[in-house]
């Protein structure tokens, strides 16, 4: 779940990166989780790298529990060759609703 909620921390919309970084404060037990959905591109890559470091020094606590459903190797880390391939399958275009 890690990977993904990072993952959307560099979404296009502004509302999905605000309601990823609030399901990886309440994961993580980090209220200090330094985040805001609104700045550059560049800072909110820098956030989502160093929760992925953090996330990845942890594999050895998942090590031989693999769940091919989220995407866990063996070794307890993300199985980035498939997550990386659902990403490129998503659909980016611009949805617009009127209110």
């Amino acid at each position: 779940m890690v990977p993904l909620l990072a993952q959307l921390l560099v979404d296009p919309y502004d509302a999905v990166r605000s309601r990823a970084a609030l399901a990886l404060r309440t994961i993580l037990g980090d209220d200090n989780l330094e985040y805001d959905f609104l700045v550059p591109e560049a800072n909110r890559e820098s956030v989502q790298a160093d929760i992925l470091r953090k996330w990845e020094a942890q594999a050895l606590v998942r090590k031989g529990d693999e769940r091919s459903e989220l995407l866990l190797k063996p070794n307890g880390q993300l199985d980035q060759e498939r997550f990386d391939r659902l990403l490129r399958w998503r659909d980016n275009r611009e949805v617009f609703l009127s209110e």
